[in-house]
């Protein structure tokens, strides 16, 4: 039996508007994008999309043609394209939180309740898919989540603490709990004979293999052994005053260069997973980099647009350490010992939801307190303690279990 996403049956006069932060040089948020579009387009075939982009981003093949993409600052074209369009989706990511500078937050708010607001007065669905919800600290971040979620058709959030964010905030009727989309990046995740994909007929490869599991055996001390790191400047981003970044690239550069100090078959790979100004990775990877002592070991990715690139690039990792939150999604993708970077309460959800034990997080307070060191060598002496209990399997059937309901 087929599901249907929105609609019980394929109706090319439909159009449905996708609103999130694509083109922005994040490949979380391209990520999220093209496994949502995968989904979308396996289920509507012939559906018309619109898309808000800041500039030009990945797309499934198969959606070329019927995939326009718009600016969200043209604002003519912008309310053009939404009211025209029967349902309106939010896609994947973190929309709904309140922390940081009050002049960029409660516009951003605002926005999600005046557009879903618009959208139910002209009788249109709103569906929320895959987003984050993050527990609000002020009475207007509260009102505004609440109440811009409670108009909303259907919430999908990707972890346990926004579900419970919202359920404390009496959001919870339509509300379901999955994993992040980007999960649903494998290869054969919608293969015809795949217990993952009961949508379509259709086979589907994409351009990488899953690691298999991972053993600190002969064979791996014999070759080069790769650690994946990803930083963001936290400090910077919500404080632009607060230098205390600088400290944490020094803390964590003294405990890589401790490891790659142990032997010559450690090496380094630096990835940037936002590209785009003024909250980039680049200046901080660039100034990590700088502090290492074994440069031709080390190697940096820079931002690439096409999300599976990235994916593969950290399958080739044995092992990684994380910042940002889709950084550590690709290496549990890839089934690689991870030791997240807790910066936000959203990494600490997904450590819980994949069934890492606390030895898998450290906070920013004892990375700058010197704890990098002794987390470096107990990844690589005890790999199997920063592996999650959960297969990936599993994670990617959670990932699909809202479309039952619909």
């Amino acid at each position: 039996m087929e599901m249907a996403l929105i609609n019980s049956k394929d109706d090319p006069g439909e159009h449905i508007f996708i609103l999130g932060y694509y083109g922005w040089k994040n490949t979380g948020d391209d990520a999220m994008l093209y496994s949502l579009l995968n989904i979308l387009d396996r289920i509507y075939p012939s559906t018309c999309f619109t898309i808000t982009t800041g500039s030009k981003i990945k797309i499934p093949e198969s959606m070329d043609n019927r995939i326009r993409e718009v600016n969200p600052f043209q604002r003519f074209l912008f309310f053009k394209a939404l009211f025209q369009s029967s349902i309106y989706v939010l896609g994947g990511g973190t929309h709904f939180f309140d922390y940081g500078t009050r002049r960029i937050r409660i516009p951003r708010l605002l926005q999600h309740f005046l557009i879903t607001g618009a959208m139910k007065l002209r009788g249109k669905k709103c569906y929320f898919l895959g987003i984050g919800v993050e527990k609000p600290n002020n009475w207007w971040g509260k009102f505004l989540i609440k109440n811009t979620c409670k108009m909303a058709d259907l919430i999908v959030v990707r972890d346990s603490l926004s579900e419970e964010t919202l359920q404390d905030m009496g959001v919870d009727t339509k509300t379901y709990q999955s994993l992040d989309l980007s999960l649903l990046l494998s290869e054969g995740i919608f293969n015809k004979d795949s217990q993952l994909n009961p949508l379509i007929n259709k086979t589907k490869k994409e351009p990488y293999l899953l690691k298999k599991d991972y053993t600190l055996d002969k064979t791996n001390l014999k070759s080069r052994v790769t650690m994946g790191v990803s930083i963001l400047p936290f400090y910077h981003i919500y404080d632009p005053k607060n230098e205390k970044d600088d400290l944490l690239v020094e803390k964590i550069a003294r405990a890589l260069n401790k490891w790659m100090a142990d032997s010559h078959l450690h090496h380094l790979k630096l990835f940037i997973f936002n590209g785009q100004p003024p909250h980039d990775d680049i200046q901080i990877t660039h100034s990590l980099f700088e502090l290492l002592d074994f440069k031709n070991r080390v190697e940096i990715i820079p931002y690439n647009p096409d999300p599976l690139y990235i994916l593969n690039e950290i399958s080739t990792c044995s092992s990684f350490i994380g910042m940002r939150y889709h950084s550590c999604l690709f290496a549990f993708i890839n089934n690689l010992p991870l030791l997240i970077i807790d910066y936000a309460p959203k990494n600490m959800a997904m450590a819980r939801d994949v069934g890492l034990n606390s030895k898998a997080c450290i906070s920013l307070e004892e990375v700058l307190s010197g704890g990098m060191d002794e987390k470096i060598q107990e990844i690589q002496l005890n790999p199997h303690d920063f592996q999650p209990s959960l297969k990936l399997e599993e994670a990617q059937k959670k990932a699909l279990n809202w479309l039952k309901v619909l």
